[in-house]
């Protein structure tokens, strides 16, 4: 099956920095909860859902070729900064290792991965950069136009890394 993305004219109206960043082995999209209800590519995709606790998971269009769907729900915290007092849920290691193992199980015939947040500036990122480094060995454009969030960047790093 063709690997290079083409996107169908829904995907044409997501945001232009939102468009999926090719690599040599995958292709990586960042969006945002409001994109990712619209989205349906022309590849073999899988979709990282990532929402805070208390707000439900967007509906996704369906289509046969999304491979599977992994939904996991963190704030968008800092645990480690002083002002964090317990009211919100960082991302934890579990959640980590769940995302790698998706990843793996899925890399065979996927070709693109979709990660997406509420805004699509900072959860979503830090994963998306933690996984371009992985599979791709490289720092990729995602600290360029993007916020990712330190603990979710360094919680997936040493997972993947470990």
């Amino acid at each position: 099956m063709e690997r290079t993305l083409s996107l169908s004219r829904q995907n044409r109206a997501i945001e232009s920095h939102r468009t999926p960043v090719q690599g040599r082995t995958i292709a990586i999209q960042v969006l945002s909860r409001r994109d990712v209800k619209h989205l349906s590519p022309e590849v073999p995709y899988v979709v990282i859902s990532i929402a805070n606790p208390s707000v439900p998971h967007p509906s996704l269009l369906d289509s046969p070729r999304r491979l599977g769907v992994l939904r996991v729900a963190f704030d968008d915290v800092e645990a480690t900064r002083k002002d964090f007092r317990g009211e919100k849920t960082p991302m934890t290691p579990v959640q980590a290792r769940e995302i790698r193992e998706f990843v793996e199980a899925h890399l065979e015939e996927a070709a693109l991965i979709v990660v997406h947040c509420d805004a699509g500036m900072c959860r979503s990122p830090a994963v998306a950069a933690a996984l371009w480094r992985w599979l791709e060995q490289g720092r990729g454009p995602f600290f360029d136009t993007f916020r990712p969030n330190p603990h979710v960047y360094r919680t997936m790093s040493e997972e993947l890394f470990r």
